[in-house]
C-alpha cells in the first residue's frame, strides 16, 4: 500500500477515498486536510449553544470522516457535495442534541 505522504498528495480525491476506505491512514489526513476549508465553513454558519465554535467544527469533521469512509462513487455524485450534505447534517444532528429537552 502507498504510504509516501509527498507523493499521495498528487492523487485525485477519488483514489485518496479508496484508499481510505481501505484503511489508508495517510489519505484519511490529506483528505481532512484537503476538506477542512469547507468543515469551517459550515461551522461559521450553525452554532451549538452552550459550546464554543471548536465543538461545531469538531462536530463537523466527524461528518467529513463519515462521508469519506461511506463515499460511494458509482452514485455520480461528487465527493464535495456529498460531504457537505454529511457535514451540515452532523451539525445540525448535534445542534438537535444540545437543544432537546
Amino acid at each position: 500500500m502507498i504510504t509516501n505522504r509527498l507523493s499521495m498528495q498528487n492523487y485525485d480525491d477519488s483514489y485518496l477515498l479508496y484508499l481510505l476506505q481501505q484503511g489508508n491512514k495517510t489519505a484519511e489526513s490529506i483528505i481532512i486536510e484537503r476538506y477542512t476549508k469547507l468543515v469551517v465553513y459550515f461551522s461559521g454558519i450553525y452554532y451549538i449553544p452552550g459550546n464554543d465554535s471548536d465543538d461545531v467544527i469538531q462536530e463537523g469533521l466527524i461528518g467529513l470522516l463519515e462521508a469519506a469512509r461511506n463515499y460511494n462513487n458509482k452514485k455520480n455524485v461528487s465527493f464535495n457535495s456529498f460531504a457537505s450534505l454529511c457535514i451540515s447534517r452532523k451539525i445540525i444532528s448535534a445542534i438537535r442534541s444540545a437543544t432537546s429537552f
